[in-house]
């Protein structure tokens, strides 16, 4: 990923969104199937609901990628 590109998106639901720290890897976002929207940041794993509940909160990645265009 280049420095000019926050984000970059390989399918329709499938991103990979670049780290305010330079030393970690992009973040992986994707939209499952139902439109979910999940990211692998502890921001948005931290505010899961309970197992079997839909996924509500939208951290700034999933902002970021969700605006893409």
């Amino acid at each position: 990923m280049q420095d000019s590109e926050p984000i970059i998106r390989r399918d329709a639901g499938t991103f990979y969104v670049k780290s305010s720290d330079p030393l970690k890897e992009p973040w992986f976002v994707f939209r499952d199937r139902h439109g979910n929207w999940y990211c692998d940041c502890p921001d948005f794993y931290y505010k899961l609901p309970d197992e079997g509940r839909k996924p509500t909160y939208k951290c700034k990645h999933i902002n970021m990628a969700e605006n893409y265009k």
